[in-house]
């Protein structure tokens, strides 16, 4: 079998339109020529990402890269690109739209791995905590007042918990990534927001979005599950999270004054 056999036939098992015996001729024959190797290259690239969809952020960039250097040798030889200029501008359309998917495979990949990590746990403990409330009226004193001396004597933060229309129904810790946050648990009309009060450090919440206007700065972010809004005084965080994506979370804002 010549190159341009193989060639033609490649084309024909790409498109499904070979027999078994022709898919077997040409794999033998790509096996034994590293010409046809080399001019194929971006086929087998190019359906290996549409068949695994570029799944791992770190095969989509691997992917896009083999992509980008098979379209530079296509422009340096154009000559080599199969099935003459036609061809040649059906593969530079193919690896342009393969391109696109692999950026926003990746980026796409990377965004939910940053709220799997950062924000994901948040939402975790927002909902399995309303979920255990039994009686909203059964506050601890005792936590709430741990919860207050924690924040006022290891945090230096004056903490007086109320909230307009917020009903404080539960105080509590909760560690995260090595963080430790006050966790305290409100409740307006049926809805429950979650307040995470901790110290700033390197707490990372990515891909939020920077609100401003009445003098309040905060960050908003809304996914599938919840609404979490986050901002940051001196050196302490407070991020508030609830299921509800209506709510108007920045009236908690103003309420929160570093001593």
């Amino acid at each position: 079998m010549t190159c341009e056999e193989a060639l033609r036939l490649l084309y024909e098992v790409i498109d499904k339109e070979a027999s078994d015996y022709d898919v077997k001729r040409v794999e033998e024959h790509l096996h034994k020529c590293k010409d046809c190797m080399s001019r194929y290259q971006f086929e087998e690239m190019f359906k290996a990402f549409v068949s695994e969809k570029a799944s791992a952020k770190s095969k989509s960039d691997r992917l896009k890269s083999s992509i980008l250097r098979s379209i530079e040798v296509s422009h340096r030889h154009p000559r080599r690109a199969p099935g003459g200029h036609f061809r040649f501008g059906l593969v530079l359309a193919a690896a342009a739209v393969a391109l696109v998917f692999c950026v926003v495979a990746a980026f796409s990949g990377a965004k939910y791995y940053r709220h799997k990590v950062n924000v994901y746990p948040l939402e975790k403990i927002h909902m399995d905590s309303s979920a255990g409330i039994i009686n909203a009226s059964a506050l601890s004193i005792a936590d709430v007042v741990s919860a207050r001396n924690y924040l006022a004597n290891d945090m230096h933060y004056n903490f007086n918990g109320g909230f307009s229309g917020f009903s404080l129904v539960g105080a509590g810790f909760k560690d995260l990534s090595g963080h430790r946050f006050v966790h305290l648990k409100y409740l307006t009309g049926d809805d429950y927001i979650s307040l995470f009060i901790g110290k700033a450090g390197d707490v990372n919440l990515p891909d939020f979005e920077k609100v401003t206007g009445s003098g309040l700065v905060y960050f908003k972010h809304i996914c599938r599950d919840c609404q979490v809004i986050y901002w940051i005084r001196n050196d302490t965080i407070s991020i508030a999270v609830t299921e509800n994506k209506n709510i108007d979370l920045s009236v908690l804002v103003p309420y929160l004054d570093s001593i």
